[in-house]
């Protein structure tokens, strides 16, 4: 057998064991990331929702003196 063949032979049967094994961590790097996102997204929906609870009912005070604000600037411009 010349070193060419073996080579060759060599490189097709790693290309094939390589194949399988980035299949299976693929696989496993999937399912890893799909359990990861589906956490961080439903951590991500909480925590806007309470942030967002949280700026209009506790800070409703700074809201408000913000519109006043704004009306006693613009007031001219709003009709």
């Amino acid at each position: 057998m010349l070193l060419s063949e073996f080579l060759f032979n060599f490189l097709t049967w790693f290309n094939i064991f390589l194949i399988f094994v980035c299949r299976r961590l693929l696989n496993i790097f999937q399912y890893f990331f799909r359990s990861f996102i589906r956490r961080f997204s439903d951590f991500l929906f909480n925590f806007l929702m309470r942030f967002s609870i949280f700026i209009f009912y506790d800070c409703r005070r700074i809201f408000i003196l913000f519109l006043r604000i704004f009306r006693w600037l613009f007031s001219d411009f709003i009709i």
